[in-house]
């Protein structure tokens, strides 16, 4: 079953081996490499922990989307981007 994040967007297992993939890691040793193990482990967590702070992202973006059209311009409206802004800041580094 995949793990889903918010309506519309799911953590499948496609998903998971291309960030595997895209992480260094290859399945049935396709590729011997010259990266130590962990450090192949460390990138496909940093990767998902991406994948998911951007879905928590985008659900408040649509969350502020769905309040500008249905009400005036409010601090709360600015509260919802800023707090998008503020999941998708926590993965850069400084």
């Amino acid at each position: 079953m995949p793990l889903r994040l918010h309506v519309g967007y799911e953590m499948n297992k496609e998903l998971i081996i291309q960030m595997a993939r895209e992480a260094g890691l290859y399945t049935k040793c396709e590729v011997h490499s010259a990266v130590p193990f962990d450090q192949l482990l460390e990138r496909f967590a940093a990767l998902v922990a991406a994948a998911e702070r951007e879905a928590r992202a985008k659900v408040l973006d649509e969350m502020a989307d769905d309040m500008v059209r249905e009400m005036e311009p409010s601090t709360a409206i600015e509260w919802v981007r800023n707090r998008a802004a503020f999941i998708r800041a926590r993965g850069e580094t400084k």
